[in-house]
């Protein structure tokens, strides 16, 4: 983000560089400077039309409005040939309803052949599943991302989330801080996420709210170049 902020005092014209800082804002919770960052990219007329709705529809998703989140990935889906927003689709899907949809979607990433989306859906999965009682399937999945080389703080979210549904609160909230720690503080989507409801529930959810809104009050502040 510093880089790309740099970048843009330097030129403000940077199509790219724009998205890749509204990217960092909606990571860390802060949505309208996301969306703003987003917009000023668009106003530069660049070629690269998926990343702004893309962006929209994240804010959505991690916002907790769902439902144009879904019609916004909906769309990402369409114009891309790559899976850049389907694990998040299938995720749109779920929480806004359609749970069968969303479950056959996570499945059919679950064995994709980039490392990154394939450990994203796995993990993603075993919440959805374990959100269904389907416990040993979602335990399977877990299994299978912990062997996997492949991790980050959107797996270690969802590995969390996971957790959560299964009752191991230990372990979500170990997951859930990995998640914060390496690049995920996104405190609206820590309160709406509906897989998280578990902890909510419980009083030590509030240290996890203080852990999320410290961390990411200190990696990131909001700037406008």
């Amino acid at each position: 983000v510093t880089s790309a902020r740099r970048a843009l005092v330097l030129n403000p014209s940077l199509e790219q560089a724009r998205y890749f800082v509204a990217a960092a804002y909606y990571h860390h919770g802060y949505m309208d400077e996301a969306l703003i960052e987003m917009e000023k990219g668009q106003t530069l007329h660049g070629a690269d039309v998926i990343e702004p709705i893309r962006i929209e529809a994240l804010v959505a998703l991690f916002s907790g409005s769902f439902a144009p989140a879904r019609a916004r990935l909906e769309e990402v889906s369409r114009l891309s040939s790559q899976a850049i927003g389907d694990t998040y689709l299938a995720l749109a899907y779920v929480y806004s309803g359609s749970v069968e949809r969303g479950t056959t979607i996570l499945q059919s990433l679950a064995d994709h052949r980039s490392a990154s989306t394939s450990a994203r859906a796995r993990a993603a999965l075993a919440g959805v599943l374990a959100s269904q009682h389907e416990v040993a399937a979602a335990r399977a999945h877990i299994e299978r991302v912990l062997a996997a080389a492949y991790r980050d703080h959107h797996v270690a979210y969802s590995l969390g989330a996971a957790y959560a549904q299964l009752g191991e609160m230990d372990q979500a909230d170990r997951w859930l801080r990995t998640a914060v720690d390496t690049g995920f503080p996104c405190l609206p989507f820590f309160e709406r996420d509906p897989l998280l409801e578990p902890l909510r529930r419980r009083t030590q959810f509030t240290e996890i709210l203080d852990y999320v809104r410290t961390r990411r009050d200190t990696s990131l502040a909001p700037a406008r170049p």
